[in-house]
This record gives C-alpha cells, structure tokens and sequence, in this order.
C-alpha cells in the first residue's frame, strides 16, 4: 500500500488515518478469519501488525513516507530476492500522478527502474 507526500509526516498521518481512524474492523476481522489468522498461537503483537495491515490494504506491505522514504523502500524488495511487485493506492487518480513525478525518477536514479524513453 502506498500512501506518500511530500513530508514524511504527512505521508504517515494520511495512513494513520485510513487504517486507523477509518478502517473497517469487522471487515478485517472477517477477513483475517478467513485466512486463518486468528489462531491464539500466534504471538499477541504478530496478531496486531496482520489486523493493521489488513485494515490498511489487504495485508499488504506499506510504502509509507516522502519520495525519498519511498524510492529507499522499494530498494529493498529487489534486495529481498523479489524481481518485481504490485503497488495499490488509496486514491489512485488522485496520488499515482504525485508518484509518477515524484519517486519513479528517483528509481531511475538508483537503476531500479529503466527510463521510459518513447519511440
């Protein structure tokens, strides 16, 4: 899940606030039941991480913070022995024009993504 600004903090406070403020428990709780993840082995603060990041994009692995927070972020997935993934947004119309200008040039300074060079 993807949820950036300009701030550091702004990003945070915008993903505070949809998985937080505005998510909807009994949709996670259904879900994570669903998967199976309700199982009282699993340890306390494990169950908390999951529901929060179910109630914050399907159990998804957040991209949180300013372009730069974001673009290190993403290093890490290749890193990580991923050769590629999905990104979702909240709003996409209204935030993939901020990461296309913003943090794609980024990934193309640190060769994690080719230019997109038009014919």
């Amino acid at each position: 899940m993807f949820a950036a600004a300009r701030h550091s903090r702004e990003a945070e406070d915008y993903y505070r606030h949809y998985k937080e403020e505005n998510a909807d428990w009994g949709a996670v709780n259904n879900l994570m039941t669903l998967q199976g993840l309700h199982a009282q082995s699993f340890p306390a603060e494990a169950l908390k991480t999951m529901r929060s990041r179910f109630a914050a994009g399907h159990g998804t692995y957040p991209l949180v913070g300013d372009p730069d927070t974001i673009a290190r972020e993403m290093a890490r997935i290749p890193e990580a022995g991923f050769a590629g993934t999905t990104l979702s947004f909240v709003d996409y119309v209204r935030e993939f024009p901020f990461f296309r200008d913003e943090v794609i040039p980024r990934l193309e300074r640190m060769g994690l993504r080719a230019p997109n060079r038009p014919d």
